[in-house]
C-alpha cells in the first residue's frame, strides 16, 4: 500500500495536467533587400522588425493551456508597413487591403507538425515590395 500511494498520486497529478498549445507566427524575408517591418499602433506600442536579405525572423510566439488553437493576432496594430534600409516605405498592409496582406490569415502558409503545434510563416516577395 505504501507503493502504491506514490503511484496513485503521480498518475492523478500527470493526468490532471491541461493540454499545452504552442504556435511560433515568422516572418520571411524572401527579397534581395534589407526590410525594416514595422507594426504600428496608435493606441499601444509598435513593434519593429529588422529583416537582413532572405532571412527569417520570429514575430509572435503563443502558448495556450487549454490545447485550443491559436493563430498570429495582429488586431492591436493599425497598419503594417515595410520599408527598405534607406527607410523608403515599400508597402504598407492595412486590415481592410486588397490582395496579399499579412491581416489575412489564408496568405500565410501553415504547417501543423504535431497535434498541438502550430507554425506560420508570412513571407515578404519582390512582387510584395515594388
Amino acid at each position: 500500500m505504501k507503493t502504491a500511494f506514490p503511484l496513485l498520486l503521480t498518475l492523478l497529478f500527470i493526468s490532471g495536467c491541461d493540454p499545452v498549445s504552442l504556435m511560433d507566427a515568422t516572418i520571411t524575408n524572401s527579397t534581395s533587400q534589407e526590410l525594416t517591418v514595422i507594426f504600428a499602433a496608435s493606441s499601444s506600442r509598435s513593434d519593429t522588425l529588422y529583416l537582413s536579405a532572405g532571412q527569417t525572423v520570429l514575430f509572435q510566439d503563443g502558448m495556450s493551456t487549454t490545447g485550443s488553437y491559436l493563430e498570429p493576432n495582429l488586431e492591436e496594430y493599425d497598419s503594417v508597413i515595410v520599408s527598405n534600409n534607406p527607410g523608403q516605405t515599400l508597402s504598407v498592409y492595412l486590415s481592410t487591403s486588397e490582395g496579399k496582406n499579412i491581416y489575412k490569415m489564408e496568405d500565410w502558409s501553415f504547417k501543423k507538425p504535431d497535434d498541438r503545434m502550430y507554425k506560420y510563416d508570412f513571407e515578404l516577395t519582390n512582387e510584395d515590395v515594388e
